[in-house]
């Protein structure tokens, strides 16, 4: 997301559900970048499922989070929400 994008979702959602938003997307691609530059692919796979586990959460605590990634069809949030990974099962 660049900075337009998160003053767009500022203004047209609740601060409520911008936020959450905002830092999760944040912490997603910090992540999932992260996975992507690891050559280890058992820590690759660590980090692929640790950012499964914080969209999990986030989505239990604030529902919406999960239908507007889906409206907004972002392929990372939509492979985390319909692939259950696990460490060991990610190695390439």
């Amino acid at each position: 997301m660049n900075r337009i994008e998160y003053l767009d979702l500022l203004r047209n959602s609740s601060v409520k559900l911008a936020i959450p938003i905002i830092a999760l997307q944040y912490a997603l691609e910090l992540t999932v970048d992260k996975a992507m530059s690891e050559q280890n692919p058992y820590l690759r796979g660590f980090y692929l499922a640790n950012a499964q586990t914080l969209l999990h959460s986030m989505v239990a605590q604030v529902p919406e989070i999960e239908t507007y990634f889906k409206e907004q069809q972002n392929p990372l949030v939509t492979a985390l929400l319909e692939v259950n990974l696990q460490p060991y099962e990610v190695v390439k």
